[in-house]
């Protein structure tokens, strides 16, 4: 795994919102992504935490984008959604450059990063996704860690659903529906 730190995503008036890479070394390019959404009831957050997801699924050939984003305290919701979905778009503009696949990217999140991931990949009505930068902002697929459901649209998006579940731990899984 080489591991690419603290690339800015995203300027704010006062400071940069940064994320880490993390690159498979033995995949070939261009590779899905798994975007991390640390959780932490919405008033604490770090990029850092996802050191094990990203040494597993860089094992399977998926690069792991460890995000920042702004809590509570600093600015108020939808604040914390774009702060991830300009991650993704800043992925997605740097795609070439790190041998990511801009078609491929899911997002993962624990507690308040799940509630994240889920909005990341449910909330882009045309509307909206017209007004945005030229990048497209959606996720292509989420996994929701301690949600009641666990969403994982992988399957069709990143790869082979049998070889994807075979790797997965236990947990619920939901192709495409309810």
């Amino acid at each position: 795994m080489h591991i690419v730190p603290d690339l800015a995503f995203k300027e704010i008036a006062d400071r940069q919102l940064k994320l880490d890479l993390y690159l498979p070394t033995q995949a070939r390019p261009p590779t899905p992504t798994v975007v991390w959404i640390a959780g932490g009831g919405w008033v604490q957050m770090g990029k850092g935490g996802c050191e094990r997801l990203a040494a597993w699924l860089t094992g399977y050939g998926f690069a792991v984008a460890g995000i920042e984003y702004r809590v509570s305290g600093e600015a108020r919701f939808p604040a914390q959604i774009q702060d991830c979905k300009a991650a993704v778009r800043w992925l997605r503009a740097h795609a070439e450059e790190y041998h990511v696949d801009p078609d491929r990217i899911g997002a993962y999140g624990n507690s308040a990063g799940a509630h994240l991931a889920a909005l990341a990949a449910l909330d882009h009505p045309p509307a909206i996704a017209a007004r945005l930068a030229r990048a497209a902002a959606q996720v292509e697929a989420d996994y929701l860690h301690c949600a009641r459901v666990v969403l994982l649209r992988l399957g069709m998006i990143l790869g082979d659903g049998a070889a994807l579940a075979k790797m997965l731990p236990p947990f619920k899984l939901g192709f495409g529906g309810p």
